[in-house]
């Protein structure tokens, strides 16, 4: 009995909602308002400390939760496991409870006007990290929760975008190059498309190249007073994994 397989259009499906355009040019302007998605993984929790160390801005954090409560209880719970928690932070926490896999982000239409209407600056960190699950099971999460992002960046006015993913990006990739592409998409499913959807919108509409900005960190180097969260990185656990089955077996 052979497993059928399900041919997916990739090129069809790094093509931006034609309906998402930013109507005005961003303004890089100092932001009061921030809004981070991933907070509560490991570079998303560094990246909050970070962003509230270094601005004087509110930080709009939108975490997978019933309600803004335990969104902020989870947030805080994360931070203090990696000894960055101060309580002066809760002032200027704001938790947003919903869900990159849900149209809207999760949130209601008027919820997402008004988070629209109120941040200057979008850190998209978040994604469903899983290197063995299918693009099937990554899309909604990864791809369409990035769509979402770009209709709220776009949404009232446009407001810059920074997308954290793999530094596979950075790689100059033809979506009519299907070898390559399909290569691209099996090594970093939580990385390629989306990205091709800002490049492709960046190629739609002038005022749209410079509203999209991708950082892409490769690894961590954590600090000696910080191995025990060394120890959550994929590649340290993969080999350390790999260590202890050739002790097995040897």
């Amino acid at each position: 009995m052979t497993r059928s397989t399900v041919k997916i259009n990739l090129e069809a499906e790094a093509i931006l909602d034609p309906t998402i355009q930013p109507n005005t040019a961003p303004s890089f302007s100092q932001s009061n308002h921030i809004l981070l998605t991933g907070a509560t993984g490991f570079l998303g929790a560094f990246l909050l400390y970070e962003l509230l160390q270094q601005t004087q801005a509110k930080i709009y954090c939108l975490v997978r939760s019933p309600n803004p409560q335990a969104a902020l209880q989870k947030l805080r719970d994360r931070l203090r496991s990696y000894n960055i928690w101060q309580d002066a932070f809760s002032d200027r926490i704001e938790a947003i409870a919903g869900d990159l896999s849900q149209p809207l982000l999760g949130l209601t239409d008027a919820q997402f006007q008004e988070l629209s209407d109120r941040i200057d600056t979008i850190y998209h960190n978040g994604a469903w990290v899983h290197h063995t699950s299918p693009y099937s099971l990554l899309k909604s999460t990864n791809v369409n929760g990035t769509q979402e992002v770009i209709k709220l960046a776009c949404q009232s006015k446009t407001k810059p975008l920074h997308f954290i993913s793999s530094i596979s990006v950075l790689q100059p990739i033809k979506l009519s190059d299907r070898k390559l592409f399909m290569s691209k998409i099996h090594s970093t499913p939580i990385a390629f498309l989306p990205a091709a959807m800002l490049k492709a919108n960046g190629s739609q509409n002038d005022s749209s190249r410079s509203f999209a900005i991708a950082a892409c960190p490769f690894r961590f180097t954590v600090l000696e007073q910080l191995q025990d969260i060394a120890r959550q990185e994929f590649l340290t656990r993969m080999i350390s994994f790999t260590s202890s089955c050739r002790a097995a077996f040897s």
